[in-house]
């Protein structure tokens, strides 16, 4: 306590002016639109500061419940805040978005409005773990049909199939109810139409 009221009396001898970049940027009018007071940040770094206080305990929780979904149906473990150098990091940007496999460092999982579902985090989590769509697999023809004429624009690459040489199945057989594989009508321009067929 009395560490604190010596602060504080230090810090009302501090002239306005004190030849700092705060005091400069303040008289020149510009610090009120810098972050803390002198720091440009990009269009990304906001939104990443934005999305640090967004992050709702619900959000939380349903990040949770999809790594414990993830933890019982397989031999995975996550530890929440573990040490080590590579780690998923989730945030609240725009959409549902990871990469596919490991990146190494801080790797960014997107769970954004409306990707709030345990199967929808649980997807993007095991893209992280290497995994891609089940609809991708090399093995795919042979189950489904694909009707690219009811495709969405640009979202072609959903139904990119993978080679043998960059895709293992493990020798599991095609699973239509996979978390990694999109419903029918996921990406159709007709609602009354699927770009996704079972044979």
């Amino acid at each position: 306590l009395q560490d604190s009221k010596k602060v504080s009396k230090d810090l009302k001898n501090i002239p306005i002016d004190d030849g700092t970049e705060a005091s400069i940027n303040r008289n020149q009018g510009v610090a009120g639109h810098l972050f803390e007071n002198d720091i440009v940040l990009t269009l990304p770094q906001v939104k990443a500061l934005l999305n640090e206080n967004t992050r709702s305990s619900r959000w939380q929780n349903i990040i949770r419940a999809a790594l414990r979904h993830i933890e019982t149906e397989t031999c995975v473990r996550f530890k929440e805040n573990g040490y080590g150098q590579n780690y998923l990091y989730f945030v609240k940007a725009e959409g549902c978005w990871s990469g596919v496999g490991k990146k190494g460092g801080r790797q960014s999982i997107s769970i954004g409005r409306g990707c709030e579902v345990v199967g929808i985090v649980a997807h993007e989590v095991l893209h992280a773990l290497g995994l891609w769509h089940e609809q991708s697999r090399d093995d795919r023809d042979s189950k489904i049909t694909i009707n690219y004429a009811y495709i969405y624009p640009n979202t072609q690459g959903n139904f990119e199939k993978r080679s043998f040489l960059t895709s293992d199945n493990m020798g599991l057989p095609y699973d239509f109810g996979s978390v990694m594989h999109y419903g029918s009508k996921a990406f159709t321009v007709r609602h009354d139409r699927f770009e996704l067929s079972a044979l």
